[in-house]
């Protein structure tokens, strides 16, 4: 099941929780065929960028500064 709405809910509970611990940054990996998670990542401001050593793979980062 998908367009719940889960995922951008669990997504704003991984930043507030970082952002709490002072954590500088939230970052992840992301296969290339997932799409949806791929617009979700660019919807909250992070930067993808592949991975040069496997094509299939997608760096996720979202800079949290200080705050």
């Amino acid at each position: 099941m998908t367009g719940q709405g889960l995922g951008r809910l669990l997504m704003r509970q991984i930043i507030a929780y970082a952002r709490q611990r002072g954590i500088q940054a939230v970052v992840g990996e992301v296969l290339q065929n997932n799409e949806s998670m791929l617009r979700l990542n660019q919807a909250f401001g992070f930067t993808l960028e592949r991975d040069p050593d496997d094509p299939d793979l997608i760096h996720v980062r979202l800079p949290l500064g200080r705050g």
